[in-house]
C-alpha cells in the first residue's frame, strides 16, 4: 500500500502525478491509501513497512515494534548498512530477500 502525506493537487510535479496514475490503473496490487488515514493504526496493522529514507513512517514502524527498513534504489548516494536500527537497502535483491525473511519471522 501507499499512502500520500497530502491529497494530490496542481501544486504537485506532473510526473509524479502520472507516475501514480500509472500505478493505480495497473493490476499490480498497490493500495492507495487516502491522506487522512491515521498512520499510527495504519502501522500497528502491518506486517511491514518499507520507506524512502528517513521518512516518518519507518520511524513510527520502529517505534511500534513492527518490522520496517529504509530501501533507496540508488547507489549514488553512500548510506550506512542502518540508521537508528534500521536497515538500509539499496539493491532490489536485498530488498527482496530481506521482505521473504521478515513475512517468515512475522
Amino acid at each position: 500500500a501507499m499512502k500520500s502525506k497530502r491529497v494530490l493537487s496542481p501544486v504537485h510535479d506532473t510526473r509524479y502525478v502520472n507516475a501514480l496514475a500509472e500505478l493505480q490503473s495497473d493490476s499490480n496490487g498497490w493500495n492507495f491509501i487516502h491522506p487522512s488515514v491515521n498512520l499510527y493504526s495504519l502501522i500497528s496493522r502491518s506486517k511491514l513497512v518499507i520507506g524512502m529514507p528517513f521518512t516518518s513512517a519507518v520511524m513510527i514502524a520502529k517505534e511500534l515494534g513492527v518490522p520496517c527498513c529504509y530501501f533507496l534504489a540508488s547507489d549514488e548516494v553512500a548510506l550506512s548498512a542502518s540508521f537508528n536500527g534500521i536497515p538500509v537497502v539499496q539493491n532490489l535483491d536485498v530488498l527482496e530477500k530481506w521482505i521473504i525473511e521478515t513475512v517468515h519471522e512475522t
